[in-house]
């Protein structure tokens, strides 16, 4: 029996496949990441709108910062703004890295089909 050699373009995409797995795995910690910092933005800014008249702080760095209520809520919701964007962003480049994969996949698909 003779021993099957695995062709390069074949070992070229496994190792592609590879590369994208590891940007997704990266990409899905960012995504969670974000997707945390927002529900505390969210929290934040439901706790000031149930206290509008509370005395309201914001950490910046170390310290602890007096704030207007109405200030602080509009920073937080440009917070908010950014990371949905962020998280959009982040989508776009997961559908389009798993698209390239299943592209790839394809391709080796084809090409252990043809070579067999």
């Amino acid at each position: 029996m003779p021993e099957q050699k695995i062709p390069e373009q074949a070992r070229e995409n496994i190792m592609k496949i590879q590369q994208y797995q590891q940007q997704l795995q990266a990409l899905m910690i960012q995504k969670q990441n974000i997707q945390i910092r927002q529900q505390e933005i969210d929290n934040a800014l439901k706790e000031l709108k149930n206290n509008p008249k509370s005395t309201v702080y914001e950490l910046v760095g170390n310290i602890l910062i007096k704030k207007a209520p109405v200030e602080l809520t509009k920073s937080l919701t440009d917070k908010k703004d950014l990371t949905d964007l962020r998280l959009e962003s982040i989508d776009k480049q997961i559908d389009r890295i798993t698209n390239k994969a299943q592209s790839l996949q394809k391709q080796l698909t084809s090409i252990k089909g043809g070579g067999a």
